[in-house]
């Protein structure tokens, strides 16, 4: 049967070791369970019947389906035995293909869209944010966020998309991983907590950086502003110190960065980077290298769709889909 809308809730955004370092808030699964009952009640509102979760090893999906079982929506647990990490992700987004459903919603942060984008899934993705550094996942009510994917959903909005671009990490020309924030080499000899301090970074490549962003992402908005459609990204090469940079590296963390060059590139193009020990990708130390292997990044425009919220809701007031004549 044809479901409309597939949703997965990762268990574990919003509580890595970046709470010890910095004033990052935990995102507890009660927390987590509030949005997704939030969002589902958007999508019954705007005429959703037809939702599939994927189930999780702490039970978030299995409690929002006893608590919203007849409620004028057909609501229902994918059949996976759930493994606690991001292959349960890629798992879901493979069985929602095959169900044929108009849009994936994600609660989680950069690394949870990731996992779902390497899935190369032609499936529009709406990502709500319970992670952490959270550069493109959107800060929004989870009712809002429901009732924005049941009218894209309903009324085929597909103006209402924008297309990301990623980046394709090659070593040693093997294609390996991808990045949809930015890609860096570093100082990291150990992958460690994963997380990143500033200072470690040689050099990075940066697509997605608003003002608002922090991180990585925040030295390359700094540069300029990219986001969704972007048709330029930023190199940055920290070999040296002709320019200094205040940066929020997270929560409640400020610190001057130095940088020696940086350079605004075409999409399109490919980037060599530095010879590291470690690549950190969308804000965590992630593939380990030799400092004689050849790291190469591809800007590639063909990344996943994102649901542009704001751009949905504009569309459904000027179109008056919300009211009906009486």
């Amino acid at each position: 049967m044809l479901k409309e809308v597939g949703i997965i809730v990762n268990p574990n955004s919003g509580t890595d070791a970046r709470r010890l370092t910095s004033n990052a808030q935990f995102m507890d699964n009660i927390q987590k369970l509030r949005i997704l009952k939030s969002i589902v009640m958007g999508l019954i509102g705007s005429g959703i019947t037809q939702i599939e979760i994927m189930p999780d090893y702490l039970g978030i999906a299995s409690n929002l389906v006893n608590d919203i079982k007849g409620n004028r929506v057909d609501i229902s647990m994918i059949d996976i035995d759930p493994e606690g990490d991001l292959n349960d992700t890629k798992r879901a987004v493979e069985h929602f293909k095959k169900d044929n459903v108009s849009l994936i919603i994600l609660l989680g942060g950069d690394g949870t869209l990731r996992a779902a984008a390497e899935q190369f899934a032609d499936i529009p993705y709406l990502p709500v944010s319970t992670g952490t550094n959270n550069t493109i996942p959107y800060l929004v009510e989870g009712t809002v966020a429901g009732l924005a994917s049941g009218y894209f959903v309903n009324y085929k909005l597909n103006e209402g998309l924008c297309n990301l671009n990623k980046i394709d990490v090659y070593i040693n020309n093997d294609l390996t991983n991808i990045g949809l924030v930015e890609v860096s080499t570093t100082n990291y000899k150990f992958k460690g907590t994963g997380i990143i301090d500033l200072s470690m970074i040689i050099d990075s490549v940066v697509i997605f950086g608003k003002p608002t962003s922090i991180g990585v992402a925040s030295i390359g908005k700094l540069i300029k502003q990219m986001d969704c459609n972007s048709k330029k990204f930023v190199y940055i090469n920290f070999k040296g110190k002709n320019y200094k940079l205040k940066s929020v590296e997270s929560p409640g963390v400020i610190k001057d960065i130095y940088i020696n060059d940086y350079k605004i590139i075409d999409v399109g193009n490919k980037v060599k980077m530095e010879k590291s020990y470690f690549i950190e990708i969308d804000g965590e130390r992630s593939i380990s290298v030799d400092e004689n292997d050849n790291v190469e990044v591809y800007v590639n425009p063909n990344g996943p769709k994102l649901l542009d919220i704001n751009k949905i809701m504009e569309i459904v007031s000027e179109r008056g889909l919300f009211k009906e004549n009486l």
